[in-house]
Formats: C-alpha cells, sequence, structure tokens
C-alpha cells in the first residue's frame, strides 16, 4: 500500500481578509508528523504547498486546483490519500470554500477552492481509504474572523467514502496558540498521530486519533474559558489505519508483561474481589434506627452523622423549648412538644446532607469517570451509556457530563446504532442540556424518515 498527502498552509492573505500566523508552519508540521518512520509517507508521495515555496508550488488558486487534480489521480485501490489544509474557510452564495493565497473579500466567489470540488476529487480517486483534514474559520485579523457555518457543516456532510476531521464545530472558531507557535487543532491532530494507544494488533486508526485530538483540545481550552471541539464526519466502512507501529522486541515485552499482570489481577481471591467490588457496589448499613445507603470510603463517618443529628437535635429542641416556656409563658407539657417538634428538621437536614455527600456525590463521580472511560479510552458507547444512565441527583459536572455523553452519541451514530444514538442524546439534552444533543437528534429523525 502507498501512501499519498497533498498539504497546504497559508497565512498571506490580502490585507481585506486578514492574515493568519501558524498555517504554514501547520502544513509544515503535519508533514514531518507524516514522513516519520511510524508513519511512512514518502516525499515522493508528499505534495507541501504553502507560502514559503517557489511559485509553482504556492497556494494559489491555480496551483491548488492543479496539484490536487493531477495528485489524486496517482493512488490505486489499496493506497491511502490525505488532503490537509490551514487557512481561511467562507461560505458564501451557498457555496463553501476554502480560500487560496490570492484571493481577496471581493474576488473569493470566483477564487475559493470550493469544498464539492476537493470532495468530487476524492470521491473519484481510486484509494480506498481517503481522508480530509480542515484547519479552517481561523481566529485571524481582518474581516473574514468568520466561524464554521451551518451551510458549511452540512457540506462537509455530503461526502461519500471519505473521512473528514474538522478543526471546530459550526458556530465555533478555530483557535491559534502563541506558546506553541501553531493551530490548536493542528499542534494535537500531530501529538494524537504520534500518540494515539494502538490496538492490539499495533494499529493506530482515525477513531482513536480523533479521541486523542479532541480530549487533547479540551483540555487546552478549558482553562482559558474558550471552546473549540473538532468534529469527525465518517462517511466510510471499516477502520482507516494511520499507522502501524513497529513490533520490535522492547514492545513484545512490555506488552507480555501487561498480559502476566492482567492474569494475575484476574486470580485474586475470592476475599480481594468481594473486597474490591465493594469499595463500587453500594451496600446497605444499619444505624439505630435509619438505614441509609452509603459508598465506600465516605465523606462522612456514620458515627459523626448520628452525634450530630443527636447534639443538633437536642440544642434546637432544648433552645425552642426553653423559649416557649420563659418567653411565652406556655406550660412544661406545651413547650416540651413546641422543643420536640422543632428538633426534628435537625435530623432530617443531617440526613439529607449524609446522603448527598457520602452517597450520592460519590456514586456520580464514579459513574462519570466510567462513562469517560467508555468515551475515550475504549470507544465503548453501549458501556458508556449504561453508566450515563446511573447519573442522577447532585454532584454532576454537566460541562463534562455533555462533552463525555455529546461523544458516546457520536460513536453510536458511526456504528449506525440510532437506537442507542437518540438514548444517549437524549440524556444529553433532558438531564445536562445539550444544545448539540438537540441538533444530533433532529438530523437522526430526519435520516430515519428518508
Amino acid at each position: 500500500m502507498n501512501k499519498y498527502a497533498v498539504l497546504i498552509g497559508i497565512n498571506e492573505y490580502h490585507e481585506s481578509l486578514g492574515t493568519l500566523k501558524y498555517c504554514v508552519s501547520d502544513a509544515e508540521l503535519m508533514y514531518e508528523t507524516l514522513m516519520s518512520e511510524q508513519c511512512g509517507f514518502s516525499q515522493d508521495n508528499t505534495l507541501l504547498l504553502t507560502d514559503n515555496q517557489d511559485s509553482g508550488k504556492s497556494p494559489t488558486y491555480g496551483n491548488i486546483h492543479s496539484w490536487l487534480g493531477k495528485w489524486l489521480s496517482l493512488p490505486e485501490d489499496d493506497d491511502l490519500v490525505v488532503v490537509y489544509f490551514a487557512g481561511h474557510g467562507r461560505h458564501d452564495n451557498g457555496d463553501s470554500m476554502l480560500v487560496p493565497r490570492d484571493a481577496t473579500l471581493d474576488t473569493v466567489n470566483v477564487t475559493g477552492i470550493k469544498i464539492s470540488y476537493v470532495q468530487d476529487l476524492l470521491e473519484r480517486c481510486k484509494a480506498k481509504q481517503k481522508v480530509l483534514f480542515l484547519d479552517a474559520c481561523h481566529s485571524g485579523s481582518g474581516r473574514d474572523v468568520m466561524p464554521m457555518t451551518a451551510q458549511f457543516y452540512d457540506q462537509l456532510q455530503s461526502s461519500e467514502g471519505i473521512y473528514t476531521i474538522a478543526s471546530c464545530k459550526q458556530d465555533q472558531i478555530s483557535h491559534e496558540c502563541d506558546e506553541k507557535k501553531h493551530g490548536i487543532f493542528t499542534w494535537a491532530l500531530t501529538n494524537a498521530i504520534q500518540k494515539a494507544i494502538p490496538d492490539n494488533n499495533g494499529r493506530v486508526t482515525l477513531d482513536a486519533i480523533f479521541g486523542k485530538c479532541r480530549q487533547t483540545i479540551t483540555n487546552w481550552c478549558k482553562p482559558r474559558r474558550i471552546t473549540q471541539m473538532p468534529v469527525r464526519i465518517s462517511n466510510t466502512t471499516g477502520d482507516i489505519i494511520m499507522t502501524i507501529q513497529n513490533h520490535d522486541l522492547e514492545g513484545q515485552l512490555k506488552r507480555a508483561k501487561e498480559k502476566i499482570h492482567s492474569l494475575q489481577q484476574e486470580n485474586l481471591s475470592l476475599a480481594d474481589k468481594k473486597q474490591n467490588y465493594n469499595k463500587q457496589t453500594p451496600t446497605k448499613v444499619n444505624d439505630s434506627n435509619w438505614t441509609i445507603q452509603s459508598y465506600q470510603h465516605r465523606s462522612i463517618d456514620r458515627s459523626e452523622a448520628a452525634l450530630f443529628t443527636v447534639i443538633g437535635g437536642a440544642v434546637m429542641g432544648a433552645g425552642t423549648g426553653g423559649l416557649c416556656y420563659e418567653l411565652l409563658g406556655l406550660s412544661t407539657i406545651a413547650s416540651t412538644f413546641f422543643g420536640i417538634f422543632f428538633s426534628l428538621p435537625v435530623p432530617a437536614f443531617v440526613l439529607w446532607l449524609y446522603y448527598v455527600l457520602d452517597r450520592q456525590m460519590p456514586r456520580n463521580k464514579h459513574y462519570l469517570a466510567q462513562a469517560h472511560k467508555a468515551a475515550w479510552s475504549e470507544s465503548d458507547y453501549i458501556q458508556g451509556l449504561a453508566a450515563l444512565r446511573e447519573l442522577k441527583g447532585m454532584g454532576i459536572n454537566k460541562g463534562e457530563a455533555v462533552t463525555i455523553a455529546e461523544q458516546l452519541g457520536e460513536l453510536a451514530v458511526l456504528k449506525h446504532d440510532n437506537a442507542r444514538a437518540r438514548e444517549i442524546y437524549y440524556i444529553a439534552r433532558d438531564k445536562f442540556g445539550s444544545s448539540l444533543a438537540r441538533t444530533a437528534l433532529q438530523k437522526l429523525y430526519q435520516s430515519e424518515v428518508k
């Protein structure tokens, strides 16, 4: 199998569109990544079009049209082809376009490279594995700062047989990072290509790369209080293998040790298994007249809760009874009655607080961690859905839960499991208020009606 790539990066735009900082370095970083021994692309089959190239390979309208048509005619049936673009993207007059270097705001309708043209070339390309990476909709200067539009996103979904990863969702922009001297999407994507976890055969799939890339961008955005979420649109059958890691002796030894450790864990004694199980499973604990469900590793000890209840109830009851007797002049019996009556809210509040802190919050954290692992590490949307069903009440990080649920929903859609995808999106919409889930449910409904 041969691997082909066309990589385009543009910083120097007309002043009406606004220049960008790191698109050229992004394209060069992608070139270096694909040239690595791990990826296995060759210089003869990899084309780089950037501002730094000579006039024949400058990313102008004419050159991009010419080179794309020529390069995508080379692959054969069993080959892999990658098209990468970093620069401005626009949607005008019904057309979604990649903006070449020689375009202006007034001429972009004529000189823009239509997404449909790139998709048509890829669809007609003989290669079975076709990949499109788009790092557009940048937060650059000038009047071209525009987010990913719904029309642009719909155009990306219209292709067949192409695995597309775009840098951001609808109504978002693609951020550049001065610390890393790169766009955050391309930096995260190339990092994921190099570090994504391979399967048991040493193969790194695009699904694994996308999951790693998305998690890296999420972690980068969170402390900066900005939002950028890459999206994948997979209209392909089967996995696309981006890299195959070498099976050297050191790697084989490491995996053998991991297998031995796994077998040792499976051979734990029955008592140890029961202990580990109880750390995650609710158990009923009888405390005086109360039967309280709690988790192991409690936040509040039962004896402390009982002590707080007794002291708090006694203080409240005695104080209320004393006030009724001294200030209101009630009889001893009446004062005692009011004291007992007003002492009841204290144990009720302590019990509720004990329930929330000791059972509900650790329980939700446990299931949220399970859902996170299923979404990002194992790509197991069924296990993730089971964990989402268990989330209820207080102590849920809704921002994290929304991201996890959206990822699980995408995994279910990719596996054509619309029933579970709908349930996941219903949970994301109704429990966590995800706006993306509403849109996804509408699209699922429309696809089923068709």
